[in-house]
């Protein structure tokens, strides 16, 4: 299996523009009166990644910086902030941190959100399109809509020996958040 080789001056370039739009300033309308999230955003879901087959994984989004309030007004609140992640699945686990945004309908769900990952994969015995028993580093983006999730990034191998030094990581399943 040929090995994907990206520049890293791309890969820095999709990190900067993702994190911009997870971070950027936004203002605050004058009728809306809370500016910070009262608590965490708790995230949980399952779907199907390349490497780890069917998974499941949960997380929670600290939120850092201030609410930004959509056009409806203040009952979409969307949660800024730090967002640390686990998973397991039928060929190994992962752990991931990185920045995201979620917007939660007041008294409903967060079926919306944006992130970009840093995570840590370990695959086990049985991986789909990598080496078993490997440890790969990777950078991921997601988006959420309705509630079904998208990733994409790429992997690279530390640590361990086989053939797949980087393997494209993607992601699709299903997430919500409370």
């Amino acid at each position: 299996m040929r090995t994907v080789g990206i520049p890293r001056c791309v890969l820095a370039a999709l990190l900067v523009v993702a994190a911009c739009g997870i971070v950027r300033p936004a203002p605050a309308f004058a009728q809306c009166t809370e500016t910070r999230a009262a608590r965490p955003l708790f995230v949980a879901g399952g779907g199907h990644e390349a490497a780890l087959r069917d998974t499941a994984n949960v997380g929670i989004l600290i939120p850092v910086w201030d609410l930004e309030y959509g056009d409806p007004g203040c009952d979409t609140p969307a949660y800024r902030g730090i967002f640390v992640e686990g998973g397991a699945g039928l060929g190994g686990y992962r752990v991931a941190a990185g920045l995201a945004r979620w917007i939660k309908q007041e008294g409903g769900p967060a079926l919306f959100g944006q992130d970009v990952l840093v995570s840590v994969l370990r695959t086990g015995a049985s991986p789909s399109a990598t080496d078993a028993n490997s440890n790969y580093v990777s950078v991921e983006g997601g988006v959420t809509f309705v509630g079904v999730r998208v990733g994409l990034g790429v992997a690279r191998r530390v640590g361990s020996a086989g053939i797949h030094t980087t393997i494209f990581q993607w992601s699709v399943g299903a997430r919500i958040g409370w």
